[in-house]
């Protein structure tokens, strides 16, 4: 059981490096690339929020993150696949 303070949409999570936030909600989030790395995916199974919970075990990256298709899409053109982020551009998550 962790606390992470984000994780993003492959199953990073970082619980220990917290960065200044100006949120009202809390730091806790789901980001599109996590900015430390504490548990790698294949240390997280579930990962539960206040919007719900995913259930990631035994899915690969490409499996996980829902704006896999546009990132990878982006990503092989330069020949970088296996995680595929678009760091320019900001993803609305649900």
């Amino acid at each position: 059981m962790n606390t992470p303070l984000e994780v993003d949409i492959y199953g990073h999570a970082n619980s220990t490096n917290a960065l200044g936030k100006n949120d009202p909600t809390g730091i806790s989030c789901i980001v599109p690339f996590a900015s430390h790395v504490d548990q790698t995916e294949h240390d997280l199974d579930v990962v539960v929020t206040d919007q719900g919970l995913a259930d990631i075990c035994g899915l690969s990256p490409r499996k996980r993150a829902k704006y896999y298709d546009r990132a990878l899409h982006e990503c092989m053109k330069r020949g970088a696949g296996h995680e595929p982020h678009m760091l320019r551009v900001r993803v609305a998550m649900p």
